[in-house]
């Protein structure tokens, strides 16, 4: 065999090799970036994703919905299919985790641009509007504009991306728990419901707990000096003014409503010197639109069955939620769950929610004393 021949056999041989992992990358598709084939059992489901804000922004392009929710991980926990029954179409839970007004502005804003949404139904979070919650990891601005090639190289090329995408099979074909089905974007809870069904309250209370230390620890969250100061949510109050004003020039009927949180997490709020600022912005909220707000202590926030922690309603609470919302009158909810409130009764709510707080120390709250 010749040099010239023996060159081009090692050199197709090692292109093979090269090319092979990146055509695996392509077809298993770990972070649900290409979706070139999608196999039950394969690689429909994702559990090795690099970012939530990526993945998501890769399947709502897909999904193309005209219903948007909006929210954090609080939104996250709840069924499209309990918000497209009112609203017909195709509804996407596009809720990121942890985000603040401005992450939820830039999406929305990149939705209203390229689908025909009709409607967007956005849980207020607390801690979204404090300052210190800043854009998470994998929130880009850059991918909005169109072909972003970093997504196709930690999509398609090394070690890291082949390892996920032997995991995404390994973890299909096991039928493993995915903690998000992307395809409709809401958390599954999975595997957080199978350890309840096995330990049930020893765990809920350890959740509770767990999500109440890391509220109370969490700059991001609660734990903030900044967040103390009633202005220090103008940023991203103005953010939110933006998704209201954008909905409105472009025809988008809004639902907003304020997420509900246990009990105990509505005593941390003021127990971390935050009711000043909890208040305000509630006040500053009801002027720019109309909401039901699901907080303080009623037949729901009281009830720890219906809770996965402190934070997350479980989703059996999301559809009594969305019955108010869209003024369901079949659907059976608790008469002091959720209050409308407007510019006209929002101090007079305010004064009646803060009557209903119990003055503990932090170390009861965090230990779930007398709840």
């Amino acid at each position: 065999m010749s040099a010239r021949k023996a060159y081009k056999k090692w050199a197709a041989l090692y292109s093979g090799l090269i090319a092979l992992p990146f055509l695996f990358n392509l077809l298993v598709d770990p972070y649900g970036y290409f979706q070139v084939l999608s196999i039950p059992h394969v690689n429909r489901e994702k559990s090795e994703v690099l970012s939530e804000y990526a993945t998501k922004y890769y399947y709502v392009n897909r999904a193309k919905p005209d219903v948007i929710m909006l929210g954090t991980s609080r939104m996250l926990t709840h069924d499209p299919e309990d918000v497209a029954k009112y609203t017909g179409g195709k509804a996407y839970n596009l809720a990121l985790s942890g985000s603040n007004m401005y992450e939820q502005y830039e999406y929305l804003k990149y939705m209203t641009e390229n689908y025909p949404v009709r409607y967007v139904v956005m849980g207020l979070d607390f801690f979204s509007f404090n300052p210190e919650n800043k854009n998470k990891t994998g929130f880009e601005e850059d991918r909005f504009k169109g072909f972003y090639y970093r997504d196709y190289v930690h999509g398609l090329i090394g070690i890291e991306t082949l390892k996920a995408s032997l995991l995404t099979v390994k973890n299909n074909a096991q039928n493993a728990c995915f903690s998000i089905d992307y395809d409709e974007g809401y958390s599954t809870w999975c595997s957080r419901g199978k350890a309840f069904r096995e330990a049930g309250e020893t765990v809920l209370l350890r959740e509770m707990k767990s999500s109440l230390k890391t509220f109370s620890t969490d700059k991001a969250a609660y734990n903030s000096e900044k967040f103390k100061e009633p202005g220090s949510i103008s940023g991203n109050l103005s953010y939110f003014k933006k998704i209201v004003e954008l909905c409105r020039s472009r025809g988008i009927t809004l639902k907003v409503f304020i997420s509900p949180v246990y009990e105990a997490q509505f005593d941390l709020i003021y127990a971390m010197g935050l009711g000043e600022t909890y208040e305000h912005w509630k006040s500053e909220v009801a002027k720019l639109i109309s909401f039901y707000d699901f907080t303080g202590r009623n037949s729901i926030t009281t009830d720890k069955e219906l809770w996965w922690d402190t934070s997350h309603l479980k989703k059996e609470g999301g559809r009594l939620i969305f019955a108010l919302l869209f003024d369901d009158k079949k659907t059976d909810v608790p008469g002091d769950f959720g209050v409308y409130v407007s510019s006209e009764n929002a101090q007079e709510h305010i004064n009646f929610l803060h009557k209903q707080i119990e003055q503990k120390d932090l170390a009861e709250i965090l230990e779930l004393d007398g709840y």
